[in-house]
């Protein structure tokens, strides 16, 4: 009896209730489209608590809690039934988005997701709810966030394979909105046309830094685009499949490896400055001082990365 209450005292004490309810809601939104992990990995959480004796009116709430994530997951992903009830022309049409956002791939592509679609037949502009994942080949005008694009090609809506259990590629892009897709070929790239480039001071510099790659050799220009701000349509397949045997293809996606490096550049900086006026370190002291230094190279290198999910992630 005596090790029993030693071992409640200072013994694991298991998850506090916060805790455990922000399990229960990730769980709801798990269950969205795995469902039956989402209640063995509920009903684990459950005994768990039971086992540490801190369940009480816990096991009340967290049923409440996982059925709640369950509806705002529901909530949060769009339906593409409304979307696919309108059926585009099964042939090739003059098609204009608004870019949202654009990133490159490597072999030369790039993929742009576009929002406010619209497509002539019958002589006529006819819009379409949703939004569009568009693949352009080969090398052309960079489509930036903003501009508006058009070109001619089919639409299609976004299907995969229905194989259950596995990933499905209409709900990866069905979560943000994304119900069409087309794809332009490398022969038709000198017809894609590309409205006026948005005029703000940011993109402005975005445009700039572009400047400043492009002019470098194509391995060298394909490299730095691509850790620089995320576009690795300069990187050839050669290359690519070099990086993957060698088992350093991680190193091309933007992820924290990148924002660790740029947020040293403050270390240095803070370094470099005690060593000019070492008094500062008298007002704030030299890790704070890094941090100061490298907050501003962190949030301009995220932004040049478009905010990406690694690096938000990262951040």
């Amino acid at each position: 009896m005596r090790e029993a209450g030693i071992w409640r005292q200072w013994g694991p004490t298991g998850l506090a209730f916060w805790e455990i309810m922000a399990l229960a809601g990730a769980l709801g939104c798990l269950a969205l489209e795995h469902i039956v992990p989402a209640v063995v990995a509920l009903a684990g959480a459950a005994v768990i608590e039971l086992a540490y004796g801190t369940a009480g009116r816990r096991l009340l709430v967290l049923p409440m809690i996982f059925a709640l994530g369950l509806v705002l997951a529901n909530a949060r992903q769009e339906s593409p039934r409304s979307a696919l009830d309108t059926n585009p022309p099964a042939v090739r049409v003059p098609v204009r988005i608004m870019v949202t956002d654009a990133v490159g791939v490597p072999g030369g592509r790039y993929r742009v997701v576009g929002d406010e679609i619209r497509f002539s037949a019958g002589g006529s502009w006819q819009s379409l709810p949703g939004r569009l994942v568009l693949t352009l080949e080969g090398q052309g005008s960079v489509p930036l966030p903003g501009q508006i694009l058009e070109a001619a090609f089919r639409i299609r809506p976004v299907r995969g394979m229905a194989n259950p259990g596995v990933f499905r590629i209409e709900d990866h892009w069905g979560r943000n909105g994304v119900h069409w897709r087309g794809f332009v070929a490398k022969k038709d790239r000198d017809f894609v046309r590309l409205g006026p480039v948005p005029d703000g001071p940011l993109d402005r510099l975005r445009l700039r830094v572009r400047s400043v790659v492009e002019p470098l050799s194509s391995t060298g220009r394909g490299l730095l685009a691509a850790l620089l701000y995320g576009d690795r349509s300069g990187i050839g397949l050669e290359l690519l499949d070099r990086f993957q045997r060698a088992s350093l293809a991680h190193t091309l996606a933007l992820s924290g490896l990148h924002l660790g490096l740029v947020a040293s550049f403050g270390f240095w900086l803070a370094l470099g400055l005690g060593w000019i006026r070492s008094g500062i370190y008298l007002l704030i002291p030299r890790p704070k001082l890094a941090v100061i230094m490298a907050a501003p190279l962190v949030l301009l290198y995220m932004w040049l990365g478009d905010f990406s999910v690694t690096l938000v992630r990262s951040g």
